[in-house]
């Protein structure tokens, strides 16, 4: 799970005492629970599945999704990613009648 927030918070001074003081709250948040399976083929090679959404106090609250499939191959110490990323969300289809497969991904990692 990922997870963000944002704001800003200020206040107005109007003179007097510390009670005179107007706070005001401007903030965001995001989580976004994902699961994932893994299947590997060989010693260095694994299939990746995972599928993601994005919760918290926007207007597309559940609304936006997205699978994420691929090859990781793997060293000691490297890894690279060969993915797919399908969006789901309403009129999803209009940008998949161009990438049907998903939109592709690379990554590359090393890990110490």
């Amino acid at each position: 799970m990922y997870g963000a927030s944002q704001g800003e918070q200020d206040y107005d001074y109007r003179g007097g005492n510390a009670s005179s003081k107007v706070w005001h709250y401007d903030h965001g948040w995001t989580v976004t629970p994902n699961a994932g399976l893994t299947a590997r083929l060989t010693r260095r090679v694994r299939l990746n599945l995972e599928v993601y959404t994005f919760l918290g106090d926007h207007s597309y609250n559940g609304e936006l999704w997205a699978v994420l499939y691929g090859v990781r191959v793997h060293g000691d110490r490297m890894y690279g990613d060969i993915s797919f990323v399908i969006p789901i969300f309403p009129d999803a289809d209009e940008l998949l009648q161009y990438v049907p497969i998903g939109i592709p991904m690379l990554t590359f990692g090393v890990l110490w």
